[in-house]
């Protein structure tokens, strides 16, 4: 059996890094084009920054990561948490998910949001514990389509897609853990 090249990998990281900062920045830069461009994008100075501690954040979080662990289900247990972390604040922040962005019933999403991170820093970021995390955040996930009973059936929707992506998450942390066991590291 081959050993992966540890170089070639160093180098993949690299360039998938790079894309995704040209990403974030692309992002970033949109709202502040489309200004030029239409009266629709109504954003302050301190909607542009508040926009770049939103992405920012999570794209520091995933260049830690990335350079702390070459195990790949681990990384991208970590860009679906983020990612689906970031649509639930940004989608609420927006607009609101029930309702408009004023409705109280939003902070349900926001509590979701709140156990996946509190959780997975009690846990110390562990695979074998982070899978249980989200697995919990799932839960909450879907529990909270019930307080959007009376909803329309967008919010239907967006909980089923949601907690799709927290159980998908959950999964890559345990096969992460899995992966760490055959490898001979003990589980954390």
């Amino acid at each position: 059996m081959t050993r992966p090249d540890p170089i070639a990998n160093r180098h993949l990281d690299t360039i998938l890094r790079l894309l995704m900062w040209c990403g974030l920045l692309g992002l970033w830069l949109f709202p502040l084009i489309a200004k030029q461009f239409t009266d629709e994008v109504q954003w302050s100075t301190m909607d542009h920054v508040f926009w770049f501690f939103m992405l920012a954040i999570p794209g520091a979080v995933i260049e830690v990561v990335s350079r702390l662990t070459s195990n790949w289900a681990y990384r991208g247990g970590v860009v679906i948490a983020l990612a689906t972390s970031f649509v639930i604040t940004w989608a609420n922040l927006a607009v609101g998910i029930v309702g408009n962005e004023d409705n109280p019933i939003n902070l349900v999403f926001f509590g979701v949001v709140a156990i996946a991170v509190f959780g997975s820093i009690l846990v110390g970021f562990k695979a074998s514990r982070m899978r249980w995390v989200f697995l919990a955040t799932a839960a909450a996930q879907a529990l909270s389509a019930l307080v959007a009973l009376q909803a329309e059936p967008f919010v239907w929707v967006f909980c089923g897609i949601t907690t799709a992506l927290w159980l998908a998450a959950a999964t890559l942390f345990g096969r992460a853990a899995e992966a760490q066991t055959v490898a001979g590291t003990p589980p954390a």
